[in-house]
């Protein structure tokens, strides 16, 4: 499948992988993630973890009950399994790890998170597992 439009696509919140992530149970602020919303899609995803794993660095899972998702730019096994994986970014070494600026901080019932002050669209596509190779 071609890019789509989606004008409503948006990455809105980036916060970079924090030194000591993981140590002794710090697990952010800030929180290792690119967030964005797929405002356009038609339904909210349904809220089920089939996979029953926890979210893992690269993987994209939409957040409960909307049509906002994130990529873990970090492993998060402090969340268990209440995020709805869907997807894969194979290499977020580069872009997702670089800190869009500029933001601002939000603290929200004692929580600091990290928005952008511009928020970046993108287009969507599909592309099968077998990389779109037709079978034989």
């Amino acid at each position: 499948m071609d890019g789509k439009d989606c004008p409503q696509c948006l990455f809105y919140r980036h916060e970079p992988i924090p030194k000591g992530w993981g140590k002794d149970g710090f697990y952010g602020p800030p929180y290792a993630l690119l967030q964005g919303s797929l405002a356009d899609v038609a339904k909210v995803p349904l809220n089920e973890n089939p996979t029953k794993r926890p979210v893992q660095q690269g993987d994209i899972a939409f957040i409960p009950d909307c049509r906002e998702f994130f990529i873990a730019t970090a492993d998060h096994s402090e969340w268990g399994v209440s995020h709805i994986v869907f997807g894969h970014v194979d290499d977020v070494s580069a872009e997702l790890n670089h800190p869009y600026e500029p933001y601002t901080n939000m603290t929200n019932a004692g929580f600091t998170t990290r928005w952008l002050v511009t928020k970046f669209p993108f287009r969507i596509g599909l592309v099968p597992e077998n990389g779109g190779q037709r079978a034989t």
